[in-house]
């Protein structure tokens, strides 16, 4: 298995903390040339990150949400999904949500401190973040992580968009905090190596970018 990994990524730290908790060992590999480089375009066409390659196959299979399934399903030991049908998808379900409303939203309130906006353009986007916390909060099962009592996909990715909130909070002066049951959840996720490891990871790279 090949991986096309980022240091500075979010999206790559994701898919790295389901390698490690899984103790795999793929061949990890920068993108030649640079991101979005003709030579990493020439290895994938897509030239994007992150980007998985499994054994004999040609295709490169990219967006963490679907790398991270298809790792559970090529390695089933130290499960990332609960044994409940249900339970599976209301974590795919909040996966998701983060991406499309809080992780997509907090992009954009970066984009926007770096140029002229509205007041209404940044509470927007503060919504929306606020929208996938509040769901998560009204939804999830009471358990010590977000669906059981051991860390699920969605601890993983809860716990690094609260980390990437509180880092743009930093960068913004804009309160992007969650309520208190996400906070919980998201330091009980933030509490286990394998992706205290990778946050720390991530956060070294950031700074020395």
């Amino acid at each position: 298995m090949q991986f096309i990994d980022l240091p500075t990524s979010l999206f790559c730290a994701r898919v790295r903390t389901v390698i490690q908790y899984k103790e795999l060992s793929p061949e990890v590999v920068g993108p030649p040339g640079g991101l979005g480089s003709r030579a990493h375009a020439a290895l994938d066409p897509v030239a994007r990150v992150p980007a998985v390659k499994f054994a004999s196959e040609e295709l490169w299979l990219h967006e963490s949400m679907l790398i991270a399934l298809r790792l559970e399903e090529e390695h089933p030991a130290r499960p990332l999904e609960p044994a409940s049908a249900e339970l599976r998808w209301l974590g795919r379900q909040g996966m998701a949500f983060l991406d499309s409303y809080a992780v997509s939203a907090m992009f954009d309130i970066l984009r926007l401190a770096d140029r002229r906006h509205t007041e209404d353009e940044v509470e927007r986007s503060r919504e929306r973040i606020a929208n996938a916390y509040r769901w998560l909060e009204q939804t999830l099962p009471a358990a010590q992580f977000a669906l059981a009592d051991k860390m699920t996909l969605l601890d993983i990715w809860l716990g690094l968009t609260v980390a990437l909130g509180a880092e743009f909070s930093t960068r913004t002066g804009l309160d992007l905090s969650p309520p208190r049951r996400v906070a919980e959840l998201s330091d009980q996720a933030l509490s286990q190596s394998s992706l205290s490891k990778v946050l720390a990871q991530l956060q070294s790279e950031t700074q020395a970018a």
